[in-house]
């Protein structure tokens, strides 16, 4: 947030709404207590946890249709959405026996059909990474959660994509 502001000279409000159960319903929660303080953009984070429960696809995806479209709606604020990290396998590194188990990858290829159907911004987390020149025992603070650094290459990433560069 600090980056945004003083790179475009505009207060930033930074909320995380983070939750394993987030859906449609709290999305529209979130936009009805923004009231007129609607965020210019919404970085749509989501399959993670998903992936974790073994979510349905199909429920998956109908979830993800409604959060775009009460949070893209006629507020005008600009949804990105982020796919879901790749998770790690490093023996040397806690999480690998729940990560052995995990797939994000059917959550992500969703998300890649979704923003070609709604012409939405994607940042594409495991390409960002794999760009790094970082390895994994950098980018991941164990083998399911990123670390500061994981995060700010996303973070630059999506600076990357917001800018068209």
């Amino acid at each position: 947030a600090q980056r945004l502001q003083e790179k475009y000279d505009k207060q930033v409000q930074h909320r995380s709404e983070a939750a394993a159960a987030f859906g449609a319903a709290d999305c529209r929660r979130f936009i009805e207590q923004a009231g007129d303080d609607v965020p210019d953009l919404i970085l749509l984070s989501v399959g993670y946890d998903a992936a974790i429960a073994r979510l349905p696809i199909a429920e998956f995806r109908s979830s993800v249709e409604q959060m775009i479209r009460t949070l893209s709606g006629d507020r005008g604020a600009l949804v990105v959405l982020v796919t879901p990290m790749p998770l790690n396998h490093d023996p040397r590194l806690k999480g690998r026996e729940v990560a052995a188990h995990i797939d994000t990858r059917p959550y992500t290829w969703q998300l890649e059909l979704m923003a070609q159907q709604h012409t939405l911004p994607l940042l594409r987390t495991g390409a960002a990474l794999a760009e790094s020149a970082l390895g994994p025992e950098k980018l991941y603070s164990d083998n399911l959660s990123l670390s500061d650094d994981g995060h700010l290459i996303l973070a630059d990433a999506a600076e990357r994509l917001l800018s068209g560069q």
